[in-house]
């Protein structure tokens, strides 16, 4: 009876302690690689964010085609459903809708997607934490109403309330060329 007890208490060990390993390393993995299934990696050009594959594809061209994001004349862009308004975009610039109510920047140019301008009926609250597609951030600025949070590791998210209703929201990879950061900067900073 005693081996018994013993031995079963072998098992439980051998199981349990294997669990929390494939725990610890699934979630190392997570950390070092991101764990989010919307990835840049998968994304096309003319997706939301896709302009981080254009810059994988292209990266000499990123500095250049920033310069002629910004010599372009912003043009104003009636934008939203339930609520309409206005915002400045770039001359190639319109907005792609996803979803019902959201949509995101998209340059029918050169076919390339950037980041998504997002409907909420529920007042976003931008003190302390956080919360965009399962990851944290925690805040680390506030500049001419465009709030940046940080969540430590990977990602920078640039957020603007541009209406009652819609928020512009970027989220920057640190893998990324630091380029696309300043055009999301430049993006949500003239919309």
């Amino acid at each position: 009876m005693r081996k018994l007890k013993y031995t079963l208490l072998f098992v439980m060990l051998v199981f349990g302690l294997n669990s929390c390993l494939t725990t610890m390393v699934g979630w190392g993995i997570c950390e070092e690689i991101g764990c989010d299934s919307y990835s840049y990696k998968e994304t096309k050009e003319k997706d939301i964010d896709g302009i981080g594959v254009f810059a994988k594809k292209y990266p000499s061209q990123v500095t250049s085609y920033f310069a002629s994001i910004k010599k372009s004349k912003l043009i104003k862009t009636e934008i939203g459903e339930k609520e309409k308004f206005y915002i400045n975009l770039p001359q190639n610039f319109i907005l792609k809708r996803f979803g019902k109510t959201n949509y995101y920047l998209y340059d029918k140019e050169k076919n390339i997607g950037f980041f998504e301008i997002e409907y909420s009926e529920v007042e976003k609250n931008f003190e302390g934490i956080y919360t965009f597609s399962g990851k944290k951030y925690k805040l680390v600025s506030v500049d001419n109403e465009i709030f940046e949070f940080n969540d430590g590791v990977r990602y920078i998210l640039k957020l603007k309330k541009i209406s009652k209703n819609y928020y512009a929201i970027a989220e920057y990879n640190r893998d990324m060329p630091k380029e696309i950061l300043d055009i999301y900067t430049y993006l949500i900073e003239n919309l």
